[in-house]
């Protein structure tokens, strides 16, 4: 009987679902860079909302420092930066772990399917369970050579650059 293998295509799948990504994350740089900030001016009624209530639990406060007080509260939460930050920082948050996350397993898929594939035809099918327990970057640098003594992945090509950089994240 001849010795059979099997390998998913798991990677294609994530690649799809990462390619899925490419336009909602393009619209929403393109959503963050033309934001522009509401001037402070813009929150007068806001301003006289918040006038309102703390001089209602702060009877005896002046009017000055109610005045002062909001002022400063406008000028730190409806800065032009906490506009940004309120408007953008969950979808980009969520954006960049999702597509993170999905770039980390596509890598750590392409590289089972070829450790897979490389020692299944050198004989040593056997191996692949032990290996594929390995960190995706000896994955990366060690485990191909056990059948390609030639491979080498330096550590200044862009491919390892960018996979550094997307553990590190």
């Amino acid at each position: 009987m001849t010795e059979r293998y099997t390998t998913t295509a798991e990677y294609d799948h994530i690649s799809v679902a990462l390619k899925s990504y490419w336009e909602p994350f393009n619209n929403l740089l393109k959503e963050m860079n033309e934001f522009e900030p509401q001037p402070l001016s813009a929150f007068g009624e806001k301003r006289k909302r918040l006038f309102e209530q703390i001089q209602k639990m702060n009877p005896h406060m002046s009017n000055e420092e109610v005045s002062g007080y909001i002022d400063k509260d406008i000028a730190s939460n409806e800065s032009p930066g906490m506009q940004f930050w309120k408007r953008f920082s969950d979808r980009l948050m969520t954006m960049q772990a999702t597509i993170t996350l999905l770039s980390q397993a596509l890598c750590e898929a392409e590289i089972n399917a070829i450790l897979a594939v490389g020692l299944y035809e050198k004989g040593l099918a056997d191996q692949f369970a032990k290996i594929e327990k390995s960190d995706i970057r000896t994955k990366w640098l060690e485990h191909p050579k056990k059948f390609c003594p030639s491979y080498e992945l330096k550590k200044d090509a862009e491919l390892y650059v960018t996979l550094d950089h997307l553990i590190e994240q």
